[in-house]
């Protein structure tokens, strides 16, 4: 089952920013300020998408920063 599901997500995803866009047009924390938790760190900040390493892209203080995991509050 689980080599069918793959062969099927193959044929219609074509590369990881297929995947990426996709996921972009979906997410509804993108252009909205959150509290992103990593750790014990809160920050604050700008959600502006995922790279293509998918890590969230928070912009704070004009910087951005990049983060692999943690939790996401609008």
């Amino acid at each position: 089952l689980l080599s069918e599901v793959m062969k099927s997500l193959k044929s219609t995803i074509n590369d990881d920013d297929d995947i990426i866009n996709s996921w972009m047009e979906h997410c509804s924390h993108v252009t909205n300020e959150v509290s992103f938790h990593d750790g014990n760190n809160k920050i604050h900040g700008t959600f502006l998408g995922i790279n293509s390493e998918g890590e969230a892209i928070i912009k704070n203080n004009d910087r951005l920063n990049y983060y692999s995991s943690g939790v996401i509050e609008q």
